[in-house]
C-alpha cells in the first residue's frame, strides 16, 4: 500500500498555503518546520496504531467522516 499526502506550505496558487493562512506569523512556516511537526505527530500516532490497531482512532475517524449524510 502507498499513501500520499501533500502539504502546501509556500505556494498560494491554485488554492492557499500555510504561510498565507498564517498572515503575520507566516514567516514561522518553512517546509522544514512543517515537515518536522508533521512527522513528530505522525510518529506518535503510528506507534499507537502499530501497538493497538485502528480501534483507538475509530471514534474520531467516524466523527470526521464526510462521506455519508447524517
Amino acid at each position: 500500500m502507498l499513501i500520499g499526502i501533500g502539504i502546501n506550505v509556500e505556494n498560494s496558487e491554485p488554492t492557499t498555503c500555510f504561510k498565507q493562512m498564517a498572515g503575520d506569523q507566516g514567516d514561522k512556516f518553512s517546509r522544514e518546520t512543517v515537515l518536522a511537526a508533521f512527522f513528530n505527530s505522525f510518529e506518535r500516532i503510528y506507534d499507537i496504531f502499530e501497538e493497538k490497531g485502528f480501534d483507538p482512532f475509530q471514534a474520531s475517524y467516524l466523527e470526521h467522516w464526510i462521506h455519508s449524510y447524517v
